[in-house]
């Protein structure tokens, strides 16, 4: 029983992700919507440089580190509770200091994917 807790301890954090704890990472990614959202993906020309598979439910977030860039251009995807993929590219920089909050939302039926304030 010990190692079977052990071993989703660390499955947990060797995903990225977590409830309400502080992140630690350049990128933090918030789901903000009733539906949950995995297999979570960063890509930088072409290669993905980060990923999480695990499930973050509503108001969970999942942090990742980038390597420092300034006006990055990236890609961010991840799958719906249904099976569908969403995807954005988008351009920040990134360094060891600042951190880049996004949010993803479900409105009106549409998956959205901004900077959280």
């Amino acid at each position: 029983m010990k190692g079977l807790c052990g071993l989703l301890v660390l499955l947990c954090l060797l995903c990225g992700c977590q409830g309400e704890e502080q992140p630690d990472g350049n990128l933090v990614v918030t789901n903000y919507t009733d539906n949950s959202i995995s297999c979570i993906t960063v890509t930088r020309q072409g290669a993905e440089v980060a990923s999480s598979e695990g499930p973050l439910g509503d108001t969970q977030m999942c942090w990742f580190t980038i390597e420092p860039e300034e006006d990055c251009a990236y890609g961010l995807s991840f799958l719906d509770s249904q099976g569908e993929e969403h995807g954005w590219e988008l351009v920040d920089s990134f360094s060891e200091e600042e951190t880049v909050f996004l949010a993803v939302r479900y409105e009106n039926g549409n998956w959205m994917l901004g900077h959280d304030t």
